[in-house]
């Protein structure tokens, strides 16, 4: 999280970092993410992201 402590109205980035350790190709990976409590108006989510109802993003 870019700010760990926002005001109401700041602007706040969520960044996930996910490695494959392998040796293998990684296929049919996915990730998952919950939005804290209290933070709302999503508006960009890159790479294909999608949020979901209950806050989570895919």
């Amino acid at each position: 999280m870019s700010n760990t402590t926002p005001n109401v109205g700041d602007e706040v980035t969520f960044t996930l970092t996910i490695t494959n350790a392998g040796p293998d190709a990684a296929t049919g990976v996915a990730a998952q993410d919950f939005v804290p409590a209290g933070f709302s108006a999503i508006n960009t989510i890159s790479n294909s992201g999608v949020e979901s109802p209950a806050g989570t993003i895919n």
